[in-house]
This record gives C-alpha cells, sequence and structure tokens, in this order.
C-alpha cells in the first residue's frame, strides 16, 4: 500500500487552489486541439483511436516570445502538464490521472480516476484518489448514468460539501427524460436538497433536441437560479447534429456544424457574446482555427500533425498568432506530445 504525503490545513488549501488553477490552464490547453468533450469518452472508437490502445501519455509544452512568459514557464514548468490514460482490452477507458506542474508542494498524482466494468462491459463504478484528503466512489446504472457519489474518506479540513445522489426517468425507448441531482449527508435522497433537475425532449427518431436544465452554478460562487439552462439540437436528413445553442434569458452560444459527403465534420463554427471561433477539419482533425471578436481581436492557428504506423497521431505542433487593432502581434508555438502503447 503506497502511503500517501500528510500536509498541514494551510498546505491543503494552497494545494486545493493550485489544483484548481492548473486543472483550469490544463483544460484550456486541452482545448486548443480538442473540440469534443474528452471527458466522457471512455471507448477508443468514441476518441477516433487506431488499434488495440493500452496506455496514452499527453503532455503539452507552450512557448511565447515575451519575456514575462518565459519567466512564468521558468517558475511552473508547463512541460509536465499532461494526462495519464490506460485502456482495457476491450477498449474501455480504466485509468486517468491528470499531470500537474509542482509548484511550491508536489501534487500527488498516485489515484487519480479509475474506472471499474461489470461482466456486461458497462460502467458500474469509478474510483478517485486526491492527495488533499478527498477519496470518494462514483456508482453507476445500467445505462452508465452516475447514481451517487458517496465520500468514504472526509479530512476535517478537507473542502469538499455534501455527497451528490442522482435520480433519473426514461421514456418507453430507453432515452432519460429526467435527471435529478440531490445533495444529502445521510444517504438519502431528500427532495428540498434537489441540486440541478435536467429534463430531456426527443423528437420522433428519438433524436435529443432540448435539455432545460434548472439550478446549474453558471459560474464560481453565483447562487443557482430557477431560470432554466436551455440546450437545443438540430439536425441534418442524415442524423448529423447540424446547430447547438444555449439559451439563459439571453442567448449564450451557438455552434453550428457542417459536414463532407461521408458525413465527415469539416468546419464548425462556435459564437459567444460577439466572438467567433471558427475550426476546419481535415480527417477528423482540426487543421485551421480562427477566433475574432468585435475589439479587431484576431487570433489564428495552423496544426500539424505527425502520426504513428498505427494511424494515430503522436506529435501536434500549433502555431498561433495574436494581432490586435492590427497592431501587436504575439506569437506561440504549442506542442502536443503522446505516447501511446499497444496490446500485442
Amino acid at each position: 500500500m503506497i502511503k500517501k504525503p500528510q500536509h498541514s490545513s494551510f498546505q491543503k488549501l494552497i494545494l486545493f487552489v493550485i489544483f484548481l488553477v492548473s486543472a483550469h490552464m490544463n483544460a484550456q490547453v486541452i482545448q486548443e486541439f480538442l473540440i469534443e468533450k474528452p471527458e466522457s469518452k471512455t471507448q477508443l472508437k468514441e476518441r477516433n483511436l487506431n488499434g488495440k490502445v493500452r496506455t496514452i501519455k499527453t503532455c503539452f509544452f507552450t512557448i511565447e516570445n515575451t519575456p514575462k512568459q518565459q519567466n512564468i514557464k521558468k517558475l511552473l514548468n508547463p512541460n509536465i502538464y499532461g494526462l495519464y490514460e490506460t485502456f482495457n482490452a476491450s477498449g474501455r477507458l480504466t485509468k486517468k490521472i491528470n499531470l500537474h506542474p509542482p509548484v511550491y508542494f508536489p501534487i500527488d498524482t498516485i489515484g487519480g480516476d479509475s474506472l471499474v466494468y461489470n461482466n456486461k462491459g458497462k460502467l458500474e463504478k469509478s474510483f478517485y484518489t486526491s492527495a488533499i484528503g478527498v477519496d470518494f466512489i462514483k456508482k453507476f446504472n445500467d445505462k452508465e448514468d452516475k447514481i451517487s457519489q458517496e465520500e468514504i474518506k472526509k479530512d476535517e479540513d478537507t473542502y469538499f460539501g455534501a455527497n451528490n445522489y442522482y435520480s433519473y426517468k426514461y421514456n418507453t425507448a430507453g432515452y432519460k427524460i429526467e435527471a435529478i441531482e440531490y445533495s444529502s449527508d445521510d444517504n438519502k435522497k431528500d427532495p428540498k436538497k434537489a441540486k440541478v433537475r435536467s429534463y430531456y425532449k426527443y423528437d420522433a427518431k428519438n433524436r435529443l433536441i432540448e435539455e432545460s436544465r434548472y439550478g446549474e452554478l453558471l459560474s464560481f460562487l453565483i447562487e443557482p437560479k430557477e431560470t432554466p439552462l436551455t440546450f437545443s439540437y438540430k439536425y441534418d436528413l442524415k442524423d448529423n447534429l447540424i446547430e447547438e445553442s444555449c439559451f439563459y434569458k439571453d442567448p449564450v452560444y451557438k455552434a453550428t456544424y457542417n459536414y463532407d459527403s461521408n458525413n465527415i465534420l469539416i468546419k464548425q463554427i462556435y459564437t459567444e457574446k460577439g466572438k467567433t471561433d471558427t475550426a476546419l477539419l481535415k480527417n477528423g482533425l482540426i487543421s485551421q482555427r480562427t477566433v475574432t471578436n468585435k475589439n479587431n481581436y484576431i487570433e489564428s492557428r495552423v496544426y500539424k500533425y505527425e502520426f504513428d504506423a498505427t494511424g494515430n497521431w503522436i506529435k501536434l505542433n500549433i502555431s498561433t498568432t495574436i494581432s490586435e487593432n492590427g497592431k501587436k502581434t504575439i506569437k506561440k508555438e504549442t506542442l502536443v506530445t503522446k505516447e501511446i502503447t499497444y496490446y500485442e
């Protein structure tokens, strides 16, 4: 058994802040090259990976041409930002560890998320272990929806709240139409403690067309309101998603998708409060990306990949040029590497 490091209350607070900041920075870097949301993808085929992948280690390197950024790079050592994942022989994710920089105190990467599957190959539960005093287990139903999050260890200095529990309703076709998250300290689902309530609508072809979410925290430390956060979806005649929009009192964002004759995504346009993010894709991978806003801000990115013999990309170079009002230009290079091992 591996002994975990002991930290004082002050150290735990610092670790928690660093954990949040570095997780946010890591998420920003990941969004540099991924349009889809990878956190929900537990199968190789969902991740567009070829072959029988055993492990993937993804690392991020960012270099800017400003002295200030070089100082930050030297202090935080962003070269070890990354993600380590393992998959079973059936192609399901079994382990995921976020790699963070050693700022002030070393952040323990032992544990992370471990996923367990039943004899039907369905996700049954996942364990999470952290260096800041929180161990918990998430349980899932046969549809792989979360049904509980039970803390199995909670130190008095832990900065996390009550346990979460979930309940669902499905239509006759088996699609989810209601999801409610409860907060409780005594293993009971108290309706008065419902946190987030989501309701889903489908068309005649059982395609999701609307989700209304109540009680969602829209930003950090903001109280949830009863005005729903509403997501709407539209499809073409080939069942491809062509439009996604979000509304909360006013429009939040809108995304449109274009496909080629083989139903492969080739273009995505994302707009949000005066900001437009246009991505061009080739063979399912981003090749160019342009971000603009109403302040004459232009950010252009070019993506170049290298592949292994199996056809999975193992090296990505992102060249970014930023200009504002046609005056200031900043150039940045982001290098993303993947070390992939395979089952024989």
